[in-house]
């Protein structure tokens, strides 16, 4: 029954969040994947050519992704833990070993919807339909797996353990137990800006590996290099790597505000309980 509690509050955060949500997605992808656009530029000429509905270009497996991926986060995010805490006294390091446990199962889930989200996107008029009659499922559900799996396990460790270092800090320095929904805001903003910078490099790999007409047998390195050894300035390279930082970093703010707040509401309603 809780695991059900757990994920009927996840699926629905992201039918709540997802229409403020998907936009972002589907401009941070369109720029990852041409990053040499100027991006502002890109978003008006796009929504003049096409309307604004074309924003919600890949809604379909957008949801389908994000309700799944939400379904089951919670629970673990909330279940994980505490079997950590039976044997592991460090708070910090609880939250890092759910992190990792969490990526290495979340990669494999996720990535044949990520896949078929970026490509859809980033096509021609394509239509889920067209993604299977062109392509072998087998060989190209899990393609940009290794970026994906890098980038779920550096986010998760980043989250989790970022939000478990400012909430003990913040818990300190007020001398209370349970925080502000407004200091949850605070913290869950915070913990979006530093997770963007760690993982947009990946995630700008892992766009340039799934996206329509896809780079060819490259790996995670391989993608970055061939963008970087194009680039003269340290500058240069690193806003090619991290295109589309501006709008992820709305999307990880508006994740990390509704996730961190709603994960400490079901992680306190769950000591309760075991306490009763």
């Amino acid at each position: 029954m809780d695991i059900f509690y757990a994920s009927l509050i996840g699926i629905s955060r992201t039918i709540a969040a997802l229409p403020f949500e998907h936009p972002f997605e589907y401009i941070k992808t369109q720029v990852q994947a041409n990053p040499h656009v100027d991006p502002y530029k890109f978003v008006i000429n796009d929504i003049k050519s096409n309307g604004i509905l074309k924003l919600y270009t890949g809604l379909i497996p957008n949801a389908i992704r994000n309700s799944f991926k939400q379904a089951y986060r919670f629970p673990m995010m909330v279940h994980f833990p505490r079997i950590f805490r039976t044997f592991i006294r460090n708070e910090n390091a609880v939250q890092t070993l759910t992190g990792l446990s969490i990526a290495a199962i979340e990669g494999y889930i996720i990535c044949p919807l990520e896949r078929l989200k970026t490509w859809i996107m980033t096509s021609p008029k394509a239509t889920i339909r067209q993604f299977f009659r062109e392509k072998n499922l087998k060989h190209e559900a899990f393609r940009g797996i290794q970026p994906l799996l890098f980038k779920q396990t550096i986010s998760w460790v980043t989250f989790l353990g970022c939000t478990s270092f400012f909430k003990e800090i913040t818990k300190k320095y007020t001398h209370k137990e349970e925080l502000l929904y407004s200091e949850l805001l605070i913290i869950g903003a915070i913990v979006g800006v530093i997770n963007t910078a760690a993982v947009m490099p990946l995630d700008f790999a892992k766009t340039q590996l799934q996206k329509y007409g896809e780079m060819e047998g490259k790996s995670t390195w391989g993608v970055l290099k061939k963008f970087i050894d194009n680039e003269k300035s340290n500058i240069g390279k690193i806003r090619i790597v991290c295109s589309g930082w501006q709008f992820r970093i709305v999307q990880y703010i508006i994740d990390a505000c509704l996730t961190v707040s709603l994960l400490d509401r079901l992680d306190t309603h769950f000591k309760n309980r075991a306490k009763s």
